[in-house]
């Protein structure tokens, strides 16, 4: 891992054809070859994708909250990473061991995006590593042409929960692109991670498999014979 600066980086030419490195003011460098992309280097700070600061700690948690609360916590706190940690504190109602749970969930999340979903922007900032930090790893992923598909809890349910992303291609990178129109799956996990809540695959299936026995409840509940 290398400090932010300026470096050579030296490329043998193995086999004949054109080879071009590519360079972006964001710290994303890509190498391509007749074949394509053949490397990508993100580098945006020192331990990247780490998540090493208290200033990454904040910034990162703009995934669950907006820009004037965290300016209300930034202000009440004296140091970045105290205000971070009074946050997870305050959700989780004091309790020590459950807000830590969480946090380090939370990044844990952040920086598995980051190594997994990173192109122009870090990938927490990319939608997929926005939907991965909220909801962590899918039961699966569907593929069509240009439509990813991940999906959660039960997949055989009369309450399915999925989130849908539409790839774009731009200049040879693959640019996702979330569908959620009504933005109603980000403010539903967003909901639960402010009360505290870790969602993931057996919170959603949990969720489903609330609804599916209250459809059954009121399914036998109508069938029900009446008393003479």
């Amino acid at each position: 891992i290398y400090e932010l600066g300026v470096y050579t980086l030296l490329i043998q030419q193995i086999k004949a054809g054109r080879t071009k490195v590519s360079f972006n003011p964001q710290n994303y460098y890509q190498i391509y070859s007749d074949e394509g992309i053949r490397l990508k280097m993100p580098c945006y700070y020192k331990y990247f994708p780490k998540i090493t600061s208290a200033d990454q700690m904040i910034h990162s948690l703009e995934v669950i909250l907006a820009g004037d609360t965290l300016y209300e916590i930034m202000k009440i706190a004296e140091h970045p990473k105290s205000a971070a940690e009074l946050y997870w504190s305050s959700i989780n109602e004091g309790k020590i061991h459950k807000a830590k749970k969480q946090l380090i969930e939370y990044y844990k999340r952040v920086e598995y995006a980051n190594a997994h979903f990173t192109q122009k922007e870090m990938g927490w900032i990319d939608p997929r590593g926005q939907a991965f930090v909220l909801f962590g790893f899918p039961t699966d992923v569907l593929t069509e042409f240009d439509k990813v598909v991940w999906r959660y809890g039960m997949t055989a349910t009369s309450y399915p929960f999925h989130v849908e992303f539409l790839k774009q291609d731009k200049s040879g990178i693959d640019h996702y692109i979330w569908i959620d129109p009504e933005d109603e799956a980000r403010r539903f996990a967003v909901g639960l991670w402010r009360q505290g809540i870790i969602v993931n695959n057996r919170v959603i299936y949990n969720i489903q498999n609330e609804k599916e026995q209250r459809d059954r409840s009121r399914l036998s509940s109508n069938f029900r014979r009446p008393r003479f």
